[in-house]
């Protein structure tokens, strides 16, 4: 509908964060995952935290950003457990693992470098143009 409110920006990324660590505390545990797989999701996660650092302390705010990468990686990991059915669940993740963090740390560039906080900014390359 085309329709977009600060207040449905961020109930989307409460709901991303609760999701993440509703994964990270009771799903993943329970996967017997080599380490580097668990390496990864842990690189991850500090990317992803150090980013929410910086945002909160730079603009007073939680600073979620919905970049296209984001949004990318959300829907790979929709998909991810009919991906299961192809091939091994340790190549999947390593595959979102390298999604994820190439996303993560886009929007710490993003949240590092930007001089105001645009949730809606869709990727790094907006910021150069």
């Amino acid at each position: 509908t085309q329709t977009v409110s600060k207040t449905g920006a961020m109930l989307d990324s409460a709901a991303d964060v609760m999701f993440w660590l509703a994964a990270l505390s009771r799903l993943l545990p329970a996967m017997r995952l080599s380490p580097p797989i668990w390496q990864g999701i842990w690189i991850v996660a500090g990317i992803r935290g150090l980013s929410y650092l910086i945002g909160a302390l730079k603009y007073r705010r939680f600073a979620a950003i919905h970049t296209i990468l984001n949004k990318l990686v959300g829907i790979l990991l929709f998909f991810a457990p009919y991906s299961i059915r192809f091939c091994s669940i340790e190549t999947v993740l390593a595959g979102l693992c390298i999604a994820a963090g190439i996303s993560a740390a886009e929007e710490l560039a993003i949240t590092v470098f930007s001089k105001h906080f645009d949730p809606e900014i869709r990727s790094i390359f907006q910021m150069i143009a």
